[in-house]
């Protein structure tokens, strides 16, 4: 739920800011869908005086973006797997990106995408 996932985006950016006063690089692997998501680490980034640079990993094939969710099997005992539909109407939310935003398509080779 919305609550839960705001405790996680809290909790990451925490998590964050800890190795960013440790001087360490930081990856953040999140949905960021939302601008408000988004400002997180805009601030964290402001608050650290370092570097911000947002990746997103998309595939353009429909048929191959499904066939990939169809056939995840996580088993994460309490966060069931998205249906398509679900992961459409989510789609359909995202907001649009203000920021510059490297997108990169995963129908690349990995050797071509790093």
């Amino acid at each position: 739920g919305w609550a839960t996932g705001v405790a996680a985006y809290e909790a990451t950016r925490a998590a964050a800011e800890q190795n960013l006063t440790l001087g360490r690089d930081v990856v953040v692997d999140a949905v960021n869908d939302g601008d408000a998501a988004r400002q997180t680490w805009r601030k964290a980034a402001r608050r650290h005086d370092t570097g911000l640079r947002f990746v997103m990993l998309h595939c353009d094939d429909a048929d191959e973006h499904r066939r990939r969710l169809e056939g995840r099997r996580r088993a994460l005992r309490h966060v069931p797997e998205p249906t398509w539909t679900q992961v459409l109407a989510r789609a359909a939310a995202y907001e649009p990106w203000g920021d510059d935003c490297l997108m990169i398509d995963t129908r690349s080779p990995v050797s071509a995408s790093l």
